[in-house]
């Protein structure tokens, strides 16, 4: 949450200058990632020369605590928020305080960490018919506590001769020393760690910063990941989650996030010695299963999966599920989605989660009833990225469009002179063949942000790429970000 300075006006005419001088209203605004929409008190929304046209909006809506909001009606604004413009639809509340929900915040939302106090009587979610009864009925699910996960220790297999390593513990900065400590405090009071006198290996353990504190990362490649065999399970691709997905007319999305997902998953009694870390506080166990294991993945994989089996329309990859289908079946899916979290006493992350959206962000992607397309962040590197100069930045910009394959025609065809530059023994001479392969390489991933993938038979996601698109560049690309024309005039997808 962060308090954000944000200038609207009307969208229907000219806005009409204030006492002051200024265009529209300026307000202060509460950023709640919590909440689904934004909220417009009517007092605020009646200061506005021309009032926007407030529609009628019927569905009910009800704070986290389950408080009724409420609600006058939706209307339309212009936005401006750091010089940014948009269009954008809020609610107005007949009477509370300004709140900044995730549709604007996607548009504007930079916010910083502040007490969650603050917002705790002011988490909002849209909800209308059985789908308030579901969220109501299933409170328990996005409770603030860490969830467990019945049935399920993660047990590692040790390698026969193998022998991990004692590591001592790593100095801290005397500045970061704090954070550390209450970072640790924390997840031993959550019971993710336990203090222990003896061990027959340790692992160093290093304090990433974040944003509000540091996070406690376990380097386990000389214990837990040195000496035990790496189980294998398949973590679905791109088109294997997305095929799954129910597109029929009408139909929303969800996506679920679970808290702190690994640390949901017990360790095996038999195993928590190969997870003991070294810090300057002593030695520690985790009885929860630690990120930095091997092994957690395609544990974890196997094991929500198999939480979720048989419900059609759904999908998960690792922590995140995701729900689809037209509004009826969506919520009975919904339903039966919850159902289970509880029945397994696995918990979900609220802020994190998106409820019947329109579109959603997922796996790389933008997913929505009108198909699948590339987040426009993964191709903003391309599209800002200069002409290779030697073979080194050639190769890296080969590697980067290598995980958009799918979304160049006639790849090897068309850019067989770039590729034959990185040969063995090829001198580096860039010409018209050259330049034009570029360039088509460049155009065809940029354009394909227009759309790609549509509902195929019965509703059903046509795959529309290899695997979940991930962007990788050197630090060449990122000292230079140059704005490059590719000569086809104006795109709708550039701002």
């Amino acid at each position: 949450m962060c308090k954000n300075n944000v200038n609207w006006t009307d969208c229907a005419e000219e806005p009409e200058t204030d006492e002051d001088g200024r265009d529209g209203v300026e307000a202060e605004l509460l950023c709640d990632t919590g909440s689904a929409y934004t909220l417009i008190p009517l007092e605020i929304h009646n200061k506005l020369r021309p009032r926007p046209q407030i529609n009628p909006y019927n569905i009910p809506v009800f704070s986290y605590t389950n408080q009724n909001i409420d609600i006058v009606g939706i209307a339309e604004y212009d936005v401006e928020s750091r010089g940014r413009k948009e269009k954008l639809r809020a609610l107005v509340a007949r009477k509370g305080r300004t709140l900044m929900g995730r549709n604007w915040l996607k548009k504007f939302g930079e916010c910083l960490p502040a007490s969650q106090d603050e917002s705790a009587e002011m988490t909002v979610n849209e909800v209308g018919g059985t789908w308030q009864v579901v969220i109501k009925d299933y409170k328990d699910v996005f409770g603030s506590h860490l969830g467990r996960l019945r049935g399920q220790k993660l047990k590692l297999e040790v390698i026969p001769g193998a022998v991990a390593t004692f590591s001592k513990a790593r100095s801290v900065p005397y500045a970061r020393r704090e954070q550390a400590e209450q970072a640790m405090n924390k997840m031993v009071k959550a019971g993710v760690l336990t203090p222990v006198r003896f061990a027959e290996a340790a692992a160093p353990v290093v304090y990433a910063p974040k944003a509000n504190g540091v996070r406690v990362c376990a380097d386990l490649r000389t214990t837990a990941n040195k000496v035990t065999k790496l189980e294998q399970y398949p973590l679905p691709r791109a088109e294997d989650l997305l095929a799954s997905m129910d597109m029929r007319p009408g139909t929303s999305l969800t996506e679920l996030d679970l808290k702190d997902a690994y640390s949901q998953i017990e360790m095996h009694p038999d195993s928590k010695w190969l997870t003991a870390i070294n810090t300057h506080e002593g030695l520690f166990e985790y009885d929860r299963v630690p990120k930095g294991v091997s092994s957690a993945p395609a544990f974890f994989q196997r094991s929500l999966e198999a939480v979720l089996a048989g419900i059609p329309g759904t999908g998960c990859r690792l922590d995140d599920i995701l729900i689809s289908g037209p509004p009826e079946e969506h919520v009975k899916r919904l339903t039966e989605v919850l159902r289970r979290m509880r029945e397994h006493n696995l918990k979900l992350a609220l802020p994190k989660c998106e409820f019947m959206a329109e579109e959603i962000e997922f796996l790389g992607h933008k997913l929505s009833r009108q198909g699948l397309k590339p987040m426009e962040s993964k191709t903003e590197a391309l599209e800002k990225g200069p002409q290779p100069r030697n073979v080194e930045q050639l190769q890296s910009f080969l590697g980067m469009i290598s995980y958009y394959a799918k979304f160049i025609p006639n790849r090897a065809t068309k850019l067989a002179p770039l590729y034959e530059l990185i040969q063995k023994d090829r001198n580096f001479d860039w010409g018209p063949q050259q330049n034009q392969a570029f360039e088509y390489a460049e155009e065809s991933i940029a354009s394909s942000t227009a759309g790609m993938g549509n509902p195929g038979p019965a509703g059903r996601m046509r795959p529309a790429m290899l695997d979940a698109l991930e962007m990788y560049s050197n630090d060449f690309y990122r000292r230079n970000p140059i704005k490059r024309s590719l000569g086809r005039g104006p795109r709708s997808h550039r701002r």
